[in-house]
């Protein structure tokens, strides 16, 4: 073989080997990037919910539904707080409505075994919603379509069997703990519910 083409065989070499190495370089540089909407792939989803697949779980504080029921509302003039600990086998939704004038105030996610604290929360008188589930997709419908987020698989909601859970007055301050098991040992007795009462 000449040393021609011997030249002309290795730049080739050398040309696919730095094209190759730019095209990986991009991929990881694209990939490394948080995004709630990015599909897991090879994960089973249930039969029903087959059109959806998986995508990355949100942090602890993360408000899904801010699209339908607004940004969250906050006093930082009050130390009014709501610990919640989210179950051992499952992430949540969190919600916080104010029954006087039918708005939700926050909309909380939390991770799995984890303790979040809703803090600057304004003077009223709340009840408790919760959705829980397994494999979050941030394209899933939430009631009906009318905002996306949702759990694919175990999914449930709940709420407390009270008129009302916790009331801030006026000029004091309070802070509401709340564990959530899923079993019979957790601190609030809870009812099903649906999407619907949302």
């Amino acid at each position: 073989m000449s040393r021609t083409a011997k030249i002309i065989i290795f730049s080739l070499v050398l040309l696919i080997a730095i094209i190759n190495k730019q095209n990986s370089k991009n991929r990881s540089s694209n990939t490394a990037k948080e995004d709630y909407t990015t599909p897991i792939l090879n994960v089973d989803v249930d039969n029903n919910n087959s059109k959806y697949y998986p995508t990355t779980r949100p942090e602890n504080g993360f408000s899904p539904y801010n699209s339908y029921y607004g940004k969250g509302i906050y006093h930082n003039y009050t130390d009014n707080t709501i610990k919640v600990t989210a179950p051992v086998s499952s992430d949540i939704v969190f919600l916080l409505k104010n029954i006087y004038t039918g708005r939700t105030v926050r909309n909380e996610y939390i991770r799995a075994g984890s303790v979040f604290r809703l803090t600057g929360i304004p003077y009223g008188t709340y009840k408790f919603y919760y959705l829980h589930g397994n494999d979050w997709s941030a394209n899933a419908d939430f009631k009906s379509g009318l905002a996306k987020g949702n759990f694919l698989k175990n999914k449930s909601v709940g709420k407390s069997n009270k008129r009302f859970d916790c009331e801030f007055e006026e000029g004091y301050y309070g802070t509401f703990e709340l564990t959530l098991q899923l079993l019979s040992n957790g601190n609030l007795t809870t009812v099903k519910s649906s999407e619907n009462d949302l």
